[in-house]
């Protein structure tokens, strides 16, 4: 394929997306049609349907690509040892910094966070996805891993559906202490 037409499709991609994006804001996918968003993309039914199978296969394209990005974000970021962990609770101002880029890209894609994290669908796989994260960095149970990812989920959902003045910074700040504070209570050592 040709540059051009790459350029070309990945354009139209992000307009199909974008007019989704936009429509989810007012209403839910089940009463979306493509229609919608072929008029809100400004192209035809026939262009939608090369990239996509129905409005379905986009929404889950959509969720997977913003999964697959915060993937990368947190397998990009160092695991704190447990010394590290105790010298960093000395330091109640102090995040962690996979936490402080976990909250940086989800501030980044708010609007498609704002939407997705309300499917229950999602939230699994969101939970789910923080949960391996922290078992594997850290050589938890599994309890505690999904105490984590589920406060934490409930923090996020709470801030991006909820009109909060808090910053992806303090957010940060309160995930990290409830972490360290979950983490260091297990393995018997205090604050």
């Amino acid at each position: 394929m040709s540059r051009k037409k790459m350029q070309k499709k990945t354009v139209t991609k992000k307009l199909i997306r974008s007019a989704l994006v936009t429509l989810l804001k007012e209403e839910s996918l089940d009463t979306i049609t493509v229609q919608q968003i072929v008029d809100k993309a400004l192209i035809n039914r026939s262009t939608f349907y090369l990239h996509y199978q129905d409005k379905y296969d986009l929404f889950d394209s959509l969720v997977q690509e913003l999964l697959n990005e915060l993937q990368e974000t947190l397998e990009s970021m160092p695991f704190y040892d447990l010394d590290a962990i105790k010298r960093i609770s000395q330091q109640p101002e102090q995040s962690l910094d996979i936490t402080d880029q976990f909250l940086k890209h989800i501030d980044t894609n708010r609007d498609l966070y704002t939407i997705f994290i309300t499917d229950q669908v999602f939230q699994k796989k969101f939970v789910t996805m923080i949960s391996d994260c922290i078992y594997k960095g850290n050589n938890l149970p599994r309890i505690i891993t999904n105490h984590i990812a589920y406060g934490s989920t409930g923090t996020i959902l709470e801030w991006l559906t909820k009109d909060t003045p808090y910053s992806s910074a303090y957010i940060s700040k309160l995930l990290s202490r409830f972490s360290i504070v979950e983490i260091l209570e297990y393995r018997n050592l205090k604050l």
